[in-house]
């Protein structure tokens, strides 16, 4: 089982939010905001979708199971050739897969 990443809430908080300001807006205490950045309790499944959701971070970064703080991405987060370089590989072409990619690397150089 993950668990919670209170250096990674703090990390997030930090320049945008008070353990005040962040404690109100999920209907918390300051107190708890504190216990849950330095480890001493963990939030429940409710407050990280909370802390997630205000943070615009993944759950899964603040339960360290990612490094990347991004939320799940959705398909129109994707450019075209992202879109069609997912589709090749889901269909198994491998060698179309390998050309997009191609054109991919060529395109950010």
């Amino acid at each position: 089982m993950a668990k919670f990443r209170g250096e990674r809430l703090k990390k997030m908080r930090e320049g945008r939010y008070t353990q005040e300001e962040l404690a109100d807006a999920i209907g918390s205490s300051t107190r708890m905001i504190s216990r849950y950045e330095t480890g001493e309790n963990d939030p429940t499944g409710e407050v990280i979708s909370k802390l997630s959701e205000l943070l615009g971070v993944s759950t899964d970064y603040l339960l360290g199971r990612t490094d990347n703080p991004a939320a799940n991405l959705t398909e129109a987060d994707l450019s075209t050739m992202e879109r069609k370089l997912i589709a090749a590989v889901r269909q198994g072409s491998i060698i179309e897969a390998m050309e997009t990619l191609t054109t991919l690397a060529k395109s950010q150089q």
